[in-house]
């Protein structure tokens, strides 16, 4: 009897638990960093000409940035020919952010469609686009710079409906 009453004692506390008040929980598609002030706008320029080395190939698409030129030539290469130019990056001013998509054989471009600046925080808007399928297979990236000063503290990418927030580390 007393067996009895510590598995259904067991059961009971296991169901309250699963069917539990979930308020604090946040869907991937929701915001976590709260907007305080007004937005105002924040520049970013497109870094051109870099490709993401073979080793940083995610598996699901990332978002980061990076805030020196070591871990920069760490993760991405030039792509010098003699036609282009490439984007010269001042680490003292700027840090990059980065949105890096999985390995894939088809065209796939990122664009940036809106950024704002709100306090310590910034929104990026962004969109993919699929295009056809090539004979090779490429990893894609966007690379962008942002401002250098220690006032970011988080980035908030939005795609539609999905939401990814980091936290960027101080200089």
């Amino acid at each position: 009897m007393i067996i009895r009453k510590i598995v259904l004692a067991v059961f009971a506390t296991a169901m309250i638990v699963a069917c539990g008040d979930k308020k604090g929980e946040k869907n991937s598609s929701e915001s976590e960093f709260t907007r305080v002030g007004e937005p105002e706008n924040m520049e970013v320029e497109v870094v051109e000409n870099y490709f993401p080395k073979k080793e940083i190939t995610p598996n699901v698409i990332q978002f980061y940035t990076i805030d020196n030129e070591k871990e920069f030539n760490q993760k991405f290469g030039v792509a010098k020919t003699m036609n282009n130019k490439v984007t010269p990056i001042d680490f003292s001013k700027n840090r990059v952010g980065v949105i890096i998509l999985p390995e894939t054989n088809k065209k796939a471009t990122i664009e940036i469609e809106d950024t704002e600046r709100i306090g310590s925080g910034a929104v990026i808007e962004y969109e993919i686009t699929e295009g056809e399928e090539q004979s090779f297979s490429t990893t894609p990236a966007l690379i962008f710079k942002l401002p250098g000063d220690n006032r970011l503290k988080t980035i908030e990418f939005k795609a539609g409906k999905e939401v990814n927030v980091i936290g960027v580390p101080e200089k």
